[in-house]
């Protein structure tokens, strides 16, 4: 359905914020980096206590053991894997940083050995100048390329970077202490050594995660937009944009209503996390929205980026004077040390509106309507409720789209799609769209049902819907009589609250 508007005040919008908040994106310890990392760790502790037990020997000396068993390994791949492996507990160990390490290990290495560095080429080994930084996985790479023409080579390159790292008797200490620690925590209980290194693996992938997207809140803006029925690429970007690229862009394919500026000279101005519509020429209206999630305390950084998107904004405005400026806002930090920055976001003069993660459905959804965004799942809900004449269709889609709006070619569309089906003069929805188009019927059934809860009767369940202010709902029990809400409340789109 077309969802209806609403008008809250400051402290209405404030409330529901608070009531549909998403603390944080979940349990670093359950995404796949960190499991594959704990699991690496793990292999490595346990051969170099391994080594050290069976040889008696120092813990530098269980390293260069486990480095020739690496290079020992017939498979390269799986002995390039090992030995990045051992690399990265020794800088877990050790608290020291590739990022450092890559420029002062070539510094060491020319000192020893002048222009010296060993390169594997298709002949054999050759030597030639020392590159002006070294990563860790250059050293590992080579390393096993150099294995395959002369093994002394190999481990004298990886050996050495080992010692580098290993220079100091700190260093040894805290290695052994990791490794002794892992060893007895093995003994006290079957599993102890991957609880030991849990904690330590969390921190050393926290950064790599949020990176690589393992906790990414544009991810479920995208998921929805692609439910929906949008097409990435075109409807929406799937990676920031800045205004002046976008512009730019539409430009050359054609579309002459936006304008060439001169690019802003402020490197620190933010792109847009999502424009809707995007890449697409002739559009009018379009979203532009900024992403802000902070769990915790991260006010500096939070307080730089809302200076960078009213600069992005204000460029933005001056490129697409018809933008709607909207944030993605959420987190715990919001709730407590970040309330300035929240309020700022919400109430600016140019912010249009905004969503949290959980009023997506609702929100988003009715924000791009607002901007006569017509969404395939928007025509099949109509289709599925009721509207399926074609001349009556017609009309509806038209008069919710933007001007200009090819409606016939949109509904031959979703008929190639398979949103729809058409059969004579009368559209029906596609039997493979037909369970999310219900369950979103069904959330905007119950929206039409809600009211404004002045007062929760004590005992009593409700169930509540985000975008409409805080306690926006209706019973419970009244709710069920339209369908079973289980989907919509295990996927937090729904909350049910019974008051005390």
């Amino acid at each position: 359905m077309w969802l209806p508007d609403v008008i809250l005040s400051r402290e209405e919008i404030i409330a529901e914020f608070d009531q549909w908040v998403t603390p944080s994106l979940g349990d670093i310890r359950q995404t796949d980096k960190f499991r594959d990392e704990l699991a690496s760790l793990v292999g490595v502790m346990a051969a170099l206590s391994w080594h050290t037990a069976r040889n008696g020997s120092g813990h530098a000396e269980s390293v260069r053991a486990e480095i020739e068993s690496c290079l020992a390994e017939p498979d390269a791949a799986i002995a390039e894997e090992r030995l990045a492996a051992l690399v990265t507990a020794i800088y877990l160990a050790t608290a020291k940083s590739d990022n450092a390490v890559k420029c002062q290990y070539p510094i060491s290495f020319r000192k020893r050995h002048g222009e010296r560095f060993p390169m594997a080429r298709a002949g054999g080994v050759k030597y030639g100048a020392v590159p002006f930084t070294i990563k860790s996985v250059d050293i590992v790479k080579m390393a096993v390329r150099l294995q395959q023409r002369d093994r002394a080579v190999a481990a004298a390159l990886i050996a050495e970077y080992m010692d580098f790292l290993l220079a100091h008797e700190t260093d040894v200490s805290q290695l052994a202490a990791l490794v002794d620690a892992f060893g007895h925590a093995e003994e006290v209980a079957d599993g102890g050594g991957a609880l030991l290194l849990a904690p330590l693996v969390a921190f050393q992938v926290r950064g790599s995660v949020a990176a690589s997207g393992g906790h990414d809140p544009e991810a479920f803006v995208r998921q929805s937009l692609l439910v929906w029925g949008l097409e990435p690429g075109m409807h929406f970007n799937v990676s920031d944009v800045t205004a002046i690229a976008l512009s730019d862009w539409l430009v050359v394919n054609g579309d002459q209503g936006t304008r060439v500026l001169q690019p802003v000279t402020d490197d620190k101005t933010r792109g847009f996390d999502f424009v809707i519509p995007c890449f697409k020429p002739g559009a009018t209206d379009r979203i532009f929205v900024q992403s802000q999630f902070y769990a915790g305390d991260s006010g500096s950084v939070s307080h730089k980026n809302v200076d960078q998107a009213s600069a992005a904004r204000a460029y933005a405005a001056r490129l697409f004077p018809d933008a709607r400026f909207v944030e993605l806002v959420d987190g715990a930090g919001y709730c407590s040390s970040l309330r300035k920055d929240l309020t700022h976001l919400l109430f600016a003069a140019d912010t249009d509106d905004f969503f949290q993660l959980r009023s997506i459905p609702v929100r988003l959804r009715r924000i791009m309507q607002k901007s006569k965004i017509v969404t395939p799942l928007d025509v099949t809900l109509r289709v599925y409720e009721g509207c399926v004449n074609k001349v009556n269709l017609t009309k509806e889609i038209a008069d919710h789209s933007a001007p200009g709006t090819d409606v016939q070619s949109v509904l031959i569309g979703l008929v190639a799609d398979e949103w729809l089906e058409y059969r004579g003069a009368t559209f029906e929805v596609h039997e493979k769209r037909r369970m999310i188009v219900a369950q979103y019927s069904l959330l905007d059934q119950i929206i039409l049902q809600s009211a404004a809860i002045p007062a929760m009767i004590p005992g009593v369940e409700y169930l509540l819907t985000p975008g409409f202010g805080p306690n926006y709902g209706s019973l419970l029990e009244d709710a069920r009589k339209l369908g079973d809400v289980t989907t919509l409340v295990d996927a937090g789109i729904l909350m049910i609250e019974r008051s005390n």
